[in-house]
């Protein structure tokens, strides 16, 4: 289920795409993918996007999620997001592997776009990313 390096570009593009969704955001390691979207259209018809764009882009019949995928919205959704970036959602709790492979290694170059231009910022990404208690250096 994993999305290469080489794919994640292609499947944001292609995830996008879909007209019931304004924005999304792709999250892939070895162990997890999370789809991070949001729609005008409701929490049901937008999960629902997000399930056909998995068995799409893997070419694998549409049933084979069915009850493999985790499901959250609205406040649980910030909520899980949240404990993703905080590895509390990890095999090993509080391991940081997550931390580097998702926010330093792939996040970190673009959280400037997403905090200054995207609207999903406002709704929990941004402040997810601060999560693990880095400060920002003191200014004298």
């Amino acid at each position: 289920m994993a999305f290469g390096e080489s794919q994640l570009s292609d499947a944001l593009s292609t995830l996008v795409d879909r007209e019931i969704l304004d924005e999304a955001l792709i999250v892939s390691t070895c162990n997890r993918v999370e789809l991070i979207a949001s729609t005008p259209a409701g929490a049901d018809r937008g999960l629902d996007c997000l399930a056909d764009f998995l068995s799409d882009f893997h070419q694998l019949p549409p049933d084979t999620l069915n009850g493999h995928l985790y499901r959250h919205a609205d406040n649980n959704a910030i909520k899980h997001l949240f404990r993703v970036a905080s590895s509390l959602d990890s095999l090993v709790v509080g391991e940081s592997q997550i931390l580097g492979q998702v926010v330093i290694q792939q996040c970190l170059p673009f959280v400037r776009r997403i905090t200054c231009d995207v609207p999903i910022a406002a709704g929990g990404v941004e402040p997810s990313l601060r999560v693990p208690g880095r400060r920002p250096a003191a200014r004298a």
